[in-house]
Parts: structure tokens; sequence; C-alpha cells
């Protein structure tokens, strides 16, 4: 679980880096959570988008 952990998080850094605007970041983890959520469990689609949100986040709070 460590590894999905880990995973997710960067790809919520890569979104942060690459796409600017808040909204359509937000939009885009949203539906990457909800494709996980097919793919396994509807619990597992809220903990991947919080963990990309925590990658998100790390990027949006930290820059200057």
């Amino acid at each position: 679980m460590l590894t999905y952990l880990i995973i997710f998080a960067i790809v919520g850094f890569i979104i942060a880096k690459v796409i600017k605007e808040p909204k359509k970041s937000f939009f885009i983890i949203l539906c990457i959570s909800i494709v996980s959520g097919f793919f396994y469990t509807p619990m597992w689609a809220l903990v991947s988008f919080a963990e990309m949100a925590l990658g998100y986040f790390v990027v949006y709070f930290t820059k200057d």
C-alpha cells in the first residue's frame, strides 16, 4: 500500500507541475480517482484522491 501512496503522490505532483489552473487540476485528479474506483472499490478511489491531492498541495503550498 505504501507503493500506491508514493505513485499517486507523484501523479499529483506531476499534475500540479504541468497544469497551472487549479480547477483543471482538480477535475483531472477527480477523473483519475473515479477511474481507479471502477477498477478497485470506491473506498480506494477516495484514498487515491487524497493521495493525489497530497502531491498537488505539496507543490501548491511550497511554490513561491
